[in-house]
């Protein structure tokens, strides 16, 4: 299954020097999903390694980052992985709601994962995908 990880990535309430230390743990958190995910079959799709290029930016590109990453909600994945502390980040709440709003399956990590059940919701989703992507003609 093609699953996005979301969760928090850059805390906004701690120093300049602590968020890139806690956003560089925040990556390597979803990093270390990224491959028990793949080590379970799946196929994951890590946002946060944006973090490389924000590294080499001069300019603050949030606003843009978060609609780059909603593509992959669009046209990639079929379930979204809620990292623990995704409440408390602005972009993953955005990306679970928008992903409610598609009707993708929403994953926790507080919770087990239940394949049978995403797999019944992705094939619905699949399916509402082929006929929006009829109508606007791709």
């Amino acid at each position: 299954m093609r699953i996005y990880i979301a969760g928090p990535y850059c805390p906004r309430d701690v120093s300049l020097h602590d968020a890139a230390r806690v956003a560089h743990q925040n990556v390597q958190r979803v990093i270390a999903k990224f491959h028990e995910l793949k080590a379970e079959g799946h196929e994951p799709f890590v946002p946060h390694l944006s973090h490389y290029l924000h590294l080499e930016g001069d300019e603050d590109y949030a606003d843009w980052w978060i609609e780059y990453d909603l593509t992959f909600l669009d046209y990639w994945a079929e379930a979204i992985y809620m990292m623990d502390g995704w409440k408390k980040s602005f972009g993953s709440l955005r990306e679970e709601a928008y992903a409610r709003k598609l009707g993708l399956e929403v994953l926790y990590e507080t919770q087990p994962l239940n394949l049978a059940a995403v797999g019944g919701a992705v094939a619905t989703v699949l399916k509402l995908r082929r006929k929006k992507d009829e109508r606007e003609g791709i």
